[in-house]
């Protein structure tokens, strides 16, 4: 991997922060493009554990915010050469990816021997503004008719009660008005 990959990505207390305020993230689903396998050691992306085995008898386990969700993993080998292994077309989904390195992760992936598909993209969220901004645009057409509708029978309100009251009276001017 290219050094400034891994200078972005690690030393990273948690990841996709740095423990003083909220982080935005995306997700990822990295598709191992052949099968993956790592002699003694997790395989990793960009210093994010993704799959670990400690020797050859122990399963396979998913790091922190991982999951498999298609394909197989484990550990193999003799007792003191032991590979941790990750199956070809396998799928792995990585939450939690800062938003601000989602392309060196990307980047980090590929050299690792993944492909990697954005699962939430940011324009996911102008495409939610967008349709919420249709969707209030149309409501104040609604609400501008409805008062319309309202001020316009209102109106007429307003004069028939001008005209009852003007009835009752006996001056000259309501007498010419209202014949």
């Amino acid at each position: 991997m290219p050094a400034p990959h891994l200078e972005k990505l690690s030393g990273v207390n948690i990841y996709g922060g740095d423990g003083t305020g909220s982080v935005q993230t995306v997700v990822y689903d990295l598709v191992a493009l052949d099968c993956i396998a790592r002699y003694r050691g997790p395989i990793s992306v960009g210093g994010r554990i993704l799959l670990s085995a400690r020797e050859k008898h122990t399963a396979a386990e998913m790091g922190e915010g991982i999951s498999l969700i298609e394909g197989s993993k484990g550990s193999c080998g003799s007792q003191k050469n032991w590979y941790t292994w990750l199956e070809k077309d396998s799928i792995l989904r990585v939450v939690t990816v800062p938003l601000a390195l989602k392309d060196e992760f990307a980047e980090a992936a590929r050299v690792e021997g993944f492909e990697a598909k954005l699962v939430t993209p940011e324009s996911n969220l102008l495409a939610e503004l967008r349709e919420e901004k249709s969707r209030l645009l149309t409501r104040l057409e609604q609400i501008n008719e409805e008062l319309s509708s309202l001020e316009h029978s209102s109106e007429e309100d307003d004069w028939s009660k001008v005209f009852r009251l003007n009835l009752g009276r006996s001056d000259s001017l309501s007498r010419a008005l209202f014949r």
